[in-house]
Order: structure tokens, then C-alpha cells, then sequence
């Protein structure tokens, strides 16, 4: 959770979490204990709207519910994707996080994380650059999307100069973050060709933001959105 409240330059007081006795209240309605990981960051960060809320959704405590033998506690922002802990999972203190890829009737189960301290950086970047941290930016082709790439010598400066958050990058998609964890770049990564074909920045600081954005340009990377936009 440390690189989360950096990410988010969050203190005690801007970083707000659920009650003990709302999960209280939720463990008895649902008749479990929650793993340790689980209490804790709902607890500590779990009702920080621009972390948890600005785009994907997690649940509240009153919201967690059991999909067959899955506890569902994260939505996607259009609903394509339901995050959960399996049932026989919830002992361990660190579990594994699966998305449901189908539907309710039809589920497609896949594990997304290793573990739930994974996700909760995997969450917290996502929204981040999609609207949760103030200064971000994206570059996707605009109408001509489908056949846009991240231009090379941008991916080779992003390789170069930032590092690459292993845990979370997957053949879909690459993750970066700068040496103190204050901005966060997301490249999406096309299952075919295996060329990024969208950029995603987000950070708290100004001077940083402009920063990549001008590197970036210089590389022949013109944004579709900056925050500046707004």
C-alpha cells in the first residue's frame, strides 16, 4: 500500500478506509473471515474514491456478494469484467485475485494477480491514469485507433529511463513507474502483432507530467487527451 499513497501523494488524513464494524457486518452476512490483505486495505485506503473509484469500482463492504464460489468485490467500469476471491482462498492471507471474463450464467474465470497486494497497485494505476490521479494523458490513434502504434523510439525511451513493474505486466499489457513510484505509464499491447497500440500516463505532479509529455513528443507521440483538455 506504500506505493499507492505515493503514487497518490495521499497522507493520513486524505487516505480513508471502512470501519471495523462495517467488516464485521459484511463477514457475518456472508458467513467468512476476510483474508488479513483484505482487511487491511479496506480499512486503511478502501473508501479512497479517487483510488478505488474514478474508474474500475470497488465494492463496499455492504456490496460483497458471492457469485457461485467467488467472493465478487471489483467491477469494471463497463461491467466486462467482475473481480473476485475464490472461496477456498479466503484462509490465505494474501490471495489470489480471478476476473470473471464471461457472465453470470456463462462464467469465464481467470486468474488476474498472484495475490491481492498485486491487484490493489493493479487497481490503483488503472484508475489512476484513467482520471483518478489529477495530471494524465493518453494516446490511442484517435479515429484512426485500429491502426495506431506507440511509435519505437517512445517504447525504447520508456524502457530506458523507467522501470518495469514485472508483477503486473502481462502479454496484454507493460506497466512502468519512475524510481519514486510518483508517475505510472501503461502501454497496451496488441495480442497479434505484440506492438504497443496505446499509452496511458497519471500523477500527482505537475512537473513530472509536463515533463514525460514533452519527451514523449519530441519522440513523435501526439496525444488524443491530456488532462489540460478539461
Amino acid at each position: 500500500m506504500d506505493n499507492i499513497k505515493k503514487l497518490y501523494h495521499l497522507d493520513p488524513k486524505d487516505s480513508k478506509g471502512f470501519s471495523e464494524e462495517q467488516l464485521l457486518e459484511a463477514e457475518k452476512r456472508l458467513n467468512i473471515t476476510l483474508p488479513e490483505e483484505f482487511r487491511a486495505y479496506y480499512l486503511q485506503l478502501g473508501a479512497t474514491k479517487s483510488v478505488n473509484q474514478s474508474y474500475n469500482s470497488l465494492a463496499t463492504p455492504q456490496q460483497l456478494y458471492f457469485a457461485g464460489d467467488y467472493l465478487c468485490f471489483c467491477e469494471e467500469n463497463q461491467g466486462v469484467v467482475m473481480w473476485a476471491i475464490r472461496k477456498e482462498d479466503l484462509n490465505n492471507p494474501n490471495p489470489p485475485v480471478w476476473g470473471n471474463y464471461g457472465s453470470e450464467t456463462d462464467p469465464d474465470w481467470i486468474q488476474e494477480t498472484q495475490n491481492l497486494s498485486d491487484f490493489w497497485l493493479y487497481l490503483a494505476i488503472y484508475n489512476g491514469v484513467m482520471g483518478g490521479l489529477p495530471y494524465n494523458a493518453n494516446a490511442m490513434g484517435g479515429w484512426d485507433m485500429e491502426n495506431f502504434e506507440v511509435p519505437e523510439q517512445v517504447v525504447a525511451h520508456i524502457e530506458k529511463q523507467y522501470t518495469e513493474l514485472t508483477s503486473l505486466s502481462w502479454k496484454g499489457q507493460r506497466t512502468f513507474t519512475d524510481e519514486d513510484f510518483k508517475l505510472v505509464i501503461t502501454l497496451s499491447i496488441h495480442r497479434d502483432t505484440g506492438k504497443p497500440t496505446a499509452i496511458f500516463i497519471g500523477t500527482t505532479q505537475k512537473a513530472l507530467f509536463d515533463k514525460l509529455l514533452n519527451d514523449l513528443e519530441s519522440y513523435g507521440l501526439q496525444w488524443d487527451y491530456t488532462s489540460y483538455d478539461d
